[in-house]
């Protein structure tokens, strides 16, 4: 994958709630991310994201089943980055 395309696919996913926020590691959230690749479909993923400094963060897919719950606090705010409209 070329330099250009690693940085497009980065970017094209956009955060649609913040999920949980480690209890101990305040930098340390998970989030749901969607992203539009086209004529209407989603692509969906939660994501384990450490903000090293602002702008810099490290991303790690996750299995949003496997979340040890005695480390992370429910957050559950709604961000809609890419302005979806619920009914």
């Amino acid at each position: 994958m070329s330099f250009v395309k690693g940085i497009m696919a980065v970017f094209a996913w956009q955060t649609q709630t913040i999920l949980y926020q480690n209890i101990y590691l305040k930098n340390r959230i998970i989030e749901f991310q969607m992203m539009n690749p086209g004529a209407g479909s989603y692509r969906r993923r939660t994501v384990e994201k450490t903000i090293i400094v602002p702008g810099i963060n490290w991303i790690t897919e996750i299995n949003g089943d496997s979340i040890d719950l005695k480390q992370w606090k429910k957050f559950n705010i709604d961000i809609n980055e890419l302005g979806l409209k619920y009914v």
